[in-house]
């Protein structure tokens, strides 16, 4: 039997989002499996609610405001006392803020727990003298989400060799979902059944790629008249006026649909035909998951995380980044290519089950962490 470790994780995050999701099924995970596991995030947060709305061990006394603050060192006293107080094994920190915070409580703290850090974002972090210590002098173990990170943060100088680890964000299976019917989602947005739904879900920011979603839709049209574009998602204003103005121009904007967010996405996913994902950064998608989850093949770009998740034409078709004339080729490809569709389905869905799943997840952050106290031991 795996020995019951005392784990603290903190988070900063004050909204919710992939982050805070990963941070909620990996305490919980961590907790089934019989580790002692405490969570430290902000009193505001909604990582906080869920948490202890599920029975998590949850102290809310820190604040983990971005940038320097007076209450910087209150949550390092609190942290510092904290750590002495339950002598954890492990603390692992999940954002900027509280990385700092977390790290500097433990060297003063004398009890010398094992740091580990999540770093769940693609964008590069600086290589300046103060990351590079808190990266790969303080902290004994970096996990990152992709092999697009690992290769970066060793290639810049941020981790040491055979102290990074790629582990997957996991999302639980939602495609057995049956609170609501695979029609429900048309009847939504009155959607007949012979029109084809090319969807993409995405907060509407310029990384995210949109425009070339529009830019696609009209020689699409022209092929598959009877195609209905939806957008799901909300952002910036500017972007999604820039959005609607180049499917206006491209003719297409009766056949959009654009409802912001959407609260009964299984609906969505069980009448969506094919997902576009056309990003320029990307980390662990977990829209993509989803399609492979509830069996939609996905187009998207061969960007970040993406190729750890769509091997082109096996578990979907993998693009260049703004390119739009590829998305036209891939949806062309799927809809003209019965086999093709059936095969990179069934594919994506075993990629989906056999490495995305909360359950590996968490065992690999186990294991992760039992390899990395031993190593520390010899």
């Amino acid at each position: 039997m795996t020995e019951r470790l005392k784990i603290l994780h903190t988070n900063f995050n004050i909204g919710w989002g992939g982050q805070s999701n990963r941070v909620f099924n990996v305490c919980s995970g961590l907790k089934k499996l019989g580790h002692d596991v405490i969570l430290a995030c902000p009193e505001k947060s909604d990582l906080r609610q869920k948490a202890e709305d599920h029975g998590l061990n949850v102290l809310s006394n820190v604040r983990f405001n971005s940038g320097l603050n007076v209450s910087d060192y209150r949550d390092y006293r609190y942290i510092k006392a904290l750590i002495k107080k339950e002598r954890f094994d492990i603390i692992h920190t999940h954002g900027s803020k509280d990385s700092w915070v977390g790290v500097l409580a433990s060297k003063a703290s004398g009890i010398d727990p094992l740091i580990v850090r999540t770093r769940h974002n693609i964008f590069p972090v600086s290589t300046h003298y103060l990351n590079r210590l808190l990266f790969k002098k303080w902290t004994d173990e970096i996990v990152v989400i992709c092999k697009f990170l690992e290769k970066d943060f060793l290639g810049r100088g941020l981790a040491n060799a055979g102290h990074i680890s790629v582990i997957h964000s996991g999302l639980i299976d939602s495609a057995s979902d049956s609170e609501v019917s695979a029609g429900q989602f048309r009847r939504d947005f009155k959607i007949d059944e012979d029109e084809i739904i090319i969807g993409m879900c995405a907060n509407i920011v310029w990384y995210k790629g949109h425009r070339f979603f529009a830019e696609a839709s009209g020689e699409i049209t022209r092929k598959y008249p009877n195609t209905r574009f939806v957008i799901l998602g909300d952002g910036i204003k500017e972007i999604k006026d820039d959005v609607i103005n180049r499917f206006k121009k491209n003719g297409t904007y009766d056949r959009l649909i654009m409802p912001g967010f959407y609260d009964k996405m299984p609906a969505f996913y069980k009448s969506c035909d094919i997902l576009i994902h056309p990003a320029l950064s990307e980390g662990c998608c977990n829209v993509i998951l989803e399609a492979f989850s509830h069996g939609i093949p996905v187009v998207a770009s061969n960007v970040g995380g993406i190729p750890d998740m769509v091997e082109d034409h096996i578990t979907g078709i993998l693009i260049p980044s703004e390119d739009h004339g590829s998305i036209i080729r891939g949806v062309f490809e799927i809809l003209g290519n019965r086999k093709l569709k059936e095969d990179m389905v069934k594919s994506a869905r075993k990629k989906f089950l056999d490495d995305f799943s909360v359950d590996k997840m968490v065992k690999l952050t186990e294991e992760l962490y039992i390899k990395a106290i031993e190593y520390r031991g010899k």
